[in-house]
């Protein structure tokens, strides 16, 4: 071997002992990183979460590992990990570090949704979740029997949570946080509306990330809603790539706007945020695409945000029945159109 050895170049001998280095590294990390890596927070945060839920603060949290030999396993039973007490954890065997980080998840509005999401928590070994997993059961089911919805606070709309019954102090604390914040966790709809607003805000501050914006709106800036293209609107503070995107997407779907409130109708948008940056914004209705209603099929008029399918199939059916519609008036006091459909109708249909 050593005649081998010496037969070698000086580079490959290098070569060689840097390759063995590195093997003995990474099989010394193999065995030691597990026995040496630390999830630790900070033993202030622990020592004061040890006081509060055990009466052991003399007691020192063991922070790398369980106990050696998992306590209640002959007393094992059925539990919910999104519901457990301080005490059932104890009774299951789950050591105070472990208990203590699940708690914080939880608080943090953490969703335990499969059995395998235990193991997120730091503290619980692999040994330990396998003996307990048969016993994990989580309701997924709201009282009325509904299954547990998840969402994203960056998506939603006062509509949605309008109809979700949330309070308006509520739905108004989430549309000001969508306008300078992002939400880095989504949330359980019942749980959230179980909220109350300090319960909300404790929410937000653990799970929010500041927008920044490069640079600040003008005070003489002004754009026409119906040319600005999606940069120009990025311009305006609150308006992302995501929301600017929208707006020319829906400008599109209309034909154009005719008023700037309309801004409010695209989906993620608060009223707030238009009725802070209306200096910014005008609107040139001449820029309207119109729909001639003698000429275009059912499918055409139906694609428009106002008309639903039967106002489309009247209209069409109506223009059959008089060989042709020659004032817009004719159709828009047909039965199927309310006063507000006629107020925004009359923008985007045409008889020529």
């Amino acid at each position: 071997m050593w005649k081998h050895w010496l037969s070698l170049s000086k580079n490959e001998q290098k070569g060689y002992v840097f390759l063995g280095g590195v093997c003995l590294f990474l099989l010394i990390g193999y065995f030691l990183i597990p026995l040496c890596f630390s999830y630790e927070e900070g033993a202030f945060v622990i020592d004061n979460l040890e006081k509060k839920y055990f009466n052991t603060p003399g007691e020192k949290v063991e922070k790398n590992s369980e106990k050696k030999s998992v306590k209640g396993y002959d007393s094992l039973f059925r539990f919910d990990p999104n519901k457990v007490t301080v005490e059932e954890m104890q009774r299951l065997g789950f050591s105070n570090y472990a208990i203590i980080n699940w708690i914080k998840y939880l608080q943090k509005g953490g969703i335990f949704q499969t059995p395998h999401d235990l193991t997120k928590i730091y503290g619980i070994k692999a040994d330990h979740y396998l003996v307990v997993k048969p016993f994990i059961y989580i309701d997924n089911k709201k009282d009325d029997g509904c299954i547990q919805r998840v969402i994203d606070l960056n998506h939603v709309d006062n509509d949605f949570l309008y109809r979700e019954g949330l309070s308006e102090v509520l739905i108004d604390s989430i549309g000001l946080l969508q306008a300078e914040f992002y939400f880095t966790r989504k949330i359980a709809v019942n749980k959230l509306q179980g909220f109350t607003i300090e319960d909300f805000m404790r929410f937000a501050q653990s799970n929010t990330k500041k927008k920044y914006r490069k640079s600040r709106t003008r005070d003489d800036f002004v754009i026409d809603i119906n040319e600005a293209s999606a940069h120009d609107f990025r311009k305006i503070k609150g308006v992302g790539e995501v929301l600017s995107a929208r707006i020319v997407k829906y400008r599109k779907l209309l034909g154009g706007f005719y008023s700037i409130d309309q801004l409010k109708e695209v989906y993620g948008i608060d009223d707030l945020l238009i009725d802070k940056n209306k200096q910014y914004f005008k609107v040139n209705e001449s820029e309207i695409a119109r729909i001639n209603i003698n000429r275009s099929n059912l499918s055409f008029i139906r694609k428009h945000p106002y008309v639903n399918f039967y106002q489309a199939k009247e209209i069409v059916e109506y223009r059959k029945r008089k060989g042709g519609v020659e004032c817009l008036s004719e159709i828009l006091s047909l039965p199927v159109f309310m006063d507000a459909d006629t107020v925004k109708l009359r923008h985007y249909l045409a008889v020529k």
